[in-house]
């Protein structure tokens, strides 16, 4: 894939202004822009590159994963309408419409708040947990852009296990902002369950180490109490 102005190359079937005979093939010319103008009632509107823009048909998406609205950023190649003027057709939202929103920038802080004050009363080597929370967090960020490119070519998907480990072994705050950027198993509610189980189980720990892991050791003494009573021997 190379980049050449507003352009992606990439390789297909079809000229930027229609398809070709079978057997002959060319680079497909994809564009990148926004959404300036949005009609909603009418289904249609403009989009606009670096240089020039085109008109839009909400039936000329490819894909429908929501609905457009001004600001958008989208990819599509150039069709011509009834008249052979240039327009927008095989239009994709970028990351599928995904993105980090002010709001979750914030909720995520929100969510980094004991944690982090815990790290503080514990006083560890700073250096290693910044390097180890940095490399796991791009990790649980690549690991969804993978499986989100993969999704999209319909290869083989990574194990969802393997998306749970990473979030798991401290990589949950990148997997949180890897779902949103590209609007990824954000609606996948069995996995969600259990991203945010791993979510709730940072936060209880934390809580539990500022509270000089009182409740860890109420509860062992649960299990030591309950195991005492357990008749071992017939």
């Amino acid at each position: 894939m190379s980049r050449v102005a507003d352009y992606v190359i990439i390789t297909g079937t079809s000229t930027p202004f229609g398809n070709q005979a079978p057997g002959n093939t060319a680079p497909e010319e994809f564009l990148t822009g926004r959404i300036v103008e949005w009609f909603d009632g009418k289904g249609y509107g403009f989009v606009a590159t670096k240089t020039r823009r085109f008109f839009i048909h909400v039936r000329d998406f490819s894909r429908h994963h929501k609905r457009p609205e001004v600001g958008d950023a989208i990819r599509f190649t150039l069709g011509q309408d009834a008249k052979g003027r240039p327009c927008a057709v095989k239009a994709l939202h970028v990351n599928d419409g995904g993105q980090i929103s002010g709001v979750a920038l914030l909720f995520l802080g929100a969510l980094l708040i004991l944690p982090v004050m815990a790290l503080l009363k514990l006083k560890p080597d700073w250096r290693w947990v910044a390097g180890f929370a940095s490399v796991v967090n791009v990790l649980a960020f690549y690991a969804y852009a993978v499986d989100k490119r993969r999704a999209w070519e319909k290869l083989w998907r990574l194990p969802e296990a393997r998306l749970h480990f990473v979030a798991l072994i401290g990589g949950w705050p990148g997997a949180f902002l890897a779902q949103r950027n590209y609007r990824h198993k954000c609606s996948k509610l069995g996995f969600q369950m259990v991203f945010w189980f791993t979510v709730l189980l940072y936060q209880g720990t934390a809580f539990d180490c500022l509270n000089d892991w009182k409740y860890s050791r109420a509860g062992l003494e649960e299990v030591r109490s309950w195991s005492g009573r357990i008749p071992w021997h017939s």
